[in-house]
């Protein structure tokens, strides 16, 4: 088994649900490419339920 992390950045709006393209930082260990990382459907994390 592989682990790997994703730091990326991106500003937007919760208001108004605008937020702008994620841009990748730094990746660690296995993961998979930009392109691929970027085009995934979005994953409910315990942070963004609130």
């Amino acid at each position: 088994m592989a682990a790997g992390a994703v730091a990326f950045s991106r500003t937007g709006d919760p208001s108004t649900g605008y937020f702008s393209d994620a841009e990748i930082i730094r990746t660690f260990g296995t993961v998979p490419d930009a392109d691929t990382l970027l085009a995934a459907p979005q994953v409910l994390t315990a942070a963004s339920r609130f």
